[in-house]
């Protein structure tokens, strides 16, 4: 048995004890209601009712936004919440909500940890429904969750091969500039790119999640809607790494192998900048409500 699949079981073990296999589950959910036409508020309440933090953040969101308005007593039920937010901006809620539950760690590195990996996931995630609404004329909650999960095999590293080489290709990215897939090859064997779609296939993930997943280091070359997602992600980790928000995986010296992404979906310089001004206002909102100061750290390194 390889080294590879050894550590494959081991991490396959390790999240089933903490039983996240819910998370899949619950994001096929959102998307298929996101594109059933017939699918209501109540669908996606039921959704939500089902898992405590989609439910709890939902609640505090919708609660936000009535003190915000001055408009509108407190809210105590999610299908409450659901209401006075919206479905697009729920669904968005609540994925968010559950995806977090992957983000859990105390350990910092030099520049990563899960707070910093969770915000640049949220960006990304922000930055492909805006990428995503331009290229296809259409709001896609499938495309945000992309944002949410393309980089989740990190924080699995992080959180059962700390010391089987993840640490050790953390401070070597670093210290070499290099892409943190070099080093994970070169330290644990795996990639999180690999680690991540292996678990997402073992979850069942759709298809085009799982190429997200596990290629996004890649400039595709066909013209499927998966290919696109992976082009639309690539850019918002432009545009993310260019903001500074969170840790990213492609270091300076690498930003010019996202380019062509750019190129592939016909997006021009004064686009992007339109995009990354969008994309600043509404991590800033993000900040603001206090989503990136939930996970409580400290240094060890």
């Amino acid at each position: 048995m390889s080294s590879w699949h050894n550590k494959l079981v081991r991490v396959l073990d390790g999240l089933d004890y903490l039983g996240v296999a819910f998370i899949p589950e619950v994001l096929v959910s959102l998307i298929e209601t996101a594109r059933d036409p017939k699918s209501t508020l109540r669908d996606l309440a039921e959704i939500c009712r089902r898992e405590k933090s989609c439910n709890s953040r939902l609640i505090r969101a919708a609660n936000a936004v009535a003190l915000r308005s001055r408009e509108g007593g407190r809210v105590a039920r999610v299908e409450e919440a659901v209401a006075r937010l919206g479905v697009d901006a729920a669904r968005e809620i609540a994925a968010a909500a559950v995806v977090a539950n992957l983000f859990k760690s105390n350990k910092v590195l030099n520049d990563y940890s899960s707070n910093e990996l969770w915000r640049h996931s949220m960006s990304v995630a922000v930055a492909n429904r805006l990428v995503y609404s331009v290229y296809f004329k259409r709001s896609s909650v499938e495309a945000f969750i992309a944002g949410l999960v393309h980089d989740f095999g990190i924080s699995v590293e992080h959180q059962f091969l700390y010391h089987d080489g993840f640490e050790a290709a953390i401070l070597e990215r670093q210290k070499n500039g290099s892409l943190l897939v070099d080093e994970e090859r070169r330290h644990l064997g795996i990639t999180h790119e690999e680690l991540g779609k292996a678990i997402g296939s073992h979850w069942g993930m759709p298809d085009r999640l799982l190429a997200v997943v596990g290629h996004h280091h890649e400039s595709p070359s066909g013209n499927t809607e998966a290919d696109c997602l992976v082009h639309v992600t690539r850019v918002s980790e432009l545009m993310s790494h260019a903001l500074g928000y969170g840790f990213s995986d492609f270091p300076e010296s690498h930003l010019d192998t996202l380019y062509p992404s750019v190129e592939r979906l016909g997006l021009d310089d004064a686009s992007v900048v339109l995009l990354a001004e969008q994309l600043k206002k509404e991590m800033d909102n993000l900040d603001y409500h206090g989503w990136f100061s939930s996970l409580k750290v400290r240094r060890i390194a």
